[in-house]
């Protein structure tokens, strides 16, 4: 017998993208109308109710979540924009999806899995105040990291995933895909955490391995062990140089294994990497502390080399365009004034006479003023 509530959901979403080919007041007005009955049946934005939450260890959690019916989908690898709004701020966070395809086809589910951070206000909000039955905004499937990218890794080496700390996330949903597919070519996986209670999916990392012969599971312990080196990566994996590398985690830790990869000969277009956190500034002689000034609406925000433009207009109470907010879409471009800027996905400084540059991916050093943002 079909679900009432379900059929109700589905009959809503049909009635409003009828309407949703209005244009104008009228879209807004009845989105606004439908998320007043319930959230899940706004057109304009992508909500998922919260089914269930886990405590992988003392500071993470995967939270569980049904989409919308017209979320449209991912690829293992892929990440996920969520929208809060706290005290009265929207803040947004990419998380990667840590389950496998398979279950959002089967049961129309997704996990993000989040790490605890350290004065993050997201992530402690979705710690401390997200439970079961609340709803979250959530943006489509983004992102290159995924198996068997075109464009760079070959598709006929077999896959080494190296992860450290959250970058396991995105490495999970992989795994879980190959183990689907029933892929038999050799696969390893090096995981580095801190200690053995920090070490994110413990007992689904050891059952995958358990349960698929062809991979091998190296967990590694920087307390005990100390960092990443270029004599364990040969050790973990000896043909290391015939490999497609995946590779996620702190910046830091990614630039090592990339250098010891290539000294290893492994070529550099086989590492495809997903980045967590921003670039160590250390290529940077002056302060990047300073004022961020928005003239066409007359705002400002102090800026601690921390937050993107696009986050700093955001917490100055703006509601600047965006897309990706992953420095794909270009629909954040805005014009530099005055100032200088960091390229996060690079660490390199934005050239000085570069006036259009993305906010999503834009870090102020300095003082810094934009015209249309």
């Amino acid at each position: 017998m079909q679900n009432p509530l379900s059929s109700a959901s589905h009959y809503m979403t049909a009635l409003a993208a009828r309407f949703w080919q209005q244009e104008g007041t009228l879209q807004t007005y009845f989105d606004f109308l439908l998320t007043e009955i319930d959230p899940m049946f706004s057109i304009k934005r992508n909500a998922a109710e919260v089914t269930k939450i886990v405590n992988e260890t003392a500071d993470t959690k995967t939270f569980i979540l049904r989409p919308s019916s017209r979320w449209s989908g991912f690829k293992a690898g892929q990440y996920i924009n969520v929208e809060v709004e706290i005290n009265g701020v929207t803040l947004r966070r990419n998380y990667s999806l840590s389950n496998a395809p398979m279950i959002f086809k089967e049961q129309q589910l997704v996990s993000i899995t989040v790490k605890k951070v350290d004065g993050g206000r997201v992530s402690t909000h979705l710690h401390e105040r997200l439970k079961v039955g609340d709803i979250l905004t959530i943006g489509n499937a983004a992102g290159d990291f995924t198996l068997n990218h075109s464009t760079t890794v070959s598709p006929t080496a077999n896959p080494l995933f190296i992860a450290a700390g959250s970058g396991i996330t995105p490495v999970l949903s992989m795994l879980n895909e190959i183990k689907e597919e029933n892929h038999q070519q050799p696969i390893t996986l090096i995981y580095y955490s801190n200690n053995v209670p920090s070490l994110i999916f413990e007992k689904q990392l050891h059952a995958l391995a358990s349960s698929m012969p062809n991979l091998s599971f190296f967990p590694h312990f920087t307390e005990s062990e100390g960092y990443i080196t270029a004599q364990q990566l040969l050790l973990d994996c000896p043909d290391i140089s015939a490999r497609a590398i995946y590779l996620c985690g702190p910046h830091e830790f990614m630039e090592s294994v990339k250098t010891q990869s290539n000294d290893l000969g492994v070529a550099a277009k086989n590492i495809l990497q997903e980045s967590f956190g921003v670039p160590v500034l250390s290529n940077i002689k002056s302060s990047t502390k300073g004022q961020v000034s928005f003239l066409n609406s007359g705002k400002s925000i102090a800026s601690n080399g921390d937050k993107t433009l696009l986050e700093l207009a955001e917490s100055a109470g703006l509601k600047p365009k965006y897309g990706c907010r992953s420095g794909i879409c270009h629909e954040c471009k805005c014009t530099k004034n005055t100032g200088r800027a960091l390229n996060k996905l690079t660490g390199e400084l934005i050239p000085s006479d570069q006036t259009h540059i993305q906010a999503c991916i834009s870090i102020p050093v300095g003082d810094l003023s934009i015209d249309n943002l």
